[in-house]
């Protein structure tokens, strides 16, 4: 990213879970969930490095159905917000709740699902992933 004509270099991590509870009585059963991780990372602004801190919240809603191979899938989708602090210089920014796009996959404790994005208009791309767990007896 270029601010100004200072290059600006930034990496963000998130780590954590976030809680889904379905709700069986539905038709298709529905999943929402909210909860909030820690941000690390950090990166160069001109020549001075800096590091991250914050928070990236998530508002999940979606569904269960039967799939074409007859598996569960989960359809996920939802908002999520960001809050990062910059020290001791850099990008310190918030963005609100703002849609990302539905995610499917199956709903096997232990899968993986891995997605990259990207928003040119602000020069910024990523990847994410998330590994379903479904507690024991559930």
């Amino acid at each position: 990213m270029d601010a100004g004509g200072i290059p600006i270099e930034n990496t963000i991590e998130a780590r954590g879970s976030v809680r889904l509870t379905v709700d069986t009585a539905a038709s298709p059963p529905t999943v929402r969930g909210e909860g909030t991780l820690p941000i690390s990372g950090g990166g160069r602004m001109g020549g001075v490095a800096f590091t991250n801190s914050g928070t990236l919240s998530y508002r999940f809603s979606g569904t269960l159905v039967r799939g074409a191979s007859g598996r569960l899938e989960l359809h996920l989708g939802g908002q999520r917000s960001m809050a990062v602090t910059s020290r001791p210089v850099g990008p310190s920014a918030s963005t609100p709740f703002e849609p990302f796009e539905q995610q499917t996959f199956p709903a096997e404790d232990g899968y993986v699902h891995q997605w990259s994005w990207q928003q040119s208009a602000a020069g910024v791309s990523g990847s994410e992933s998330w590994t379903v767990r479904v507690p024991a007896g559930e």
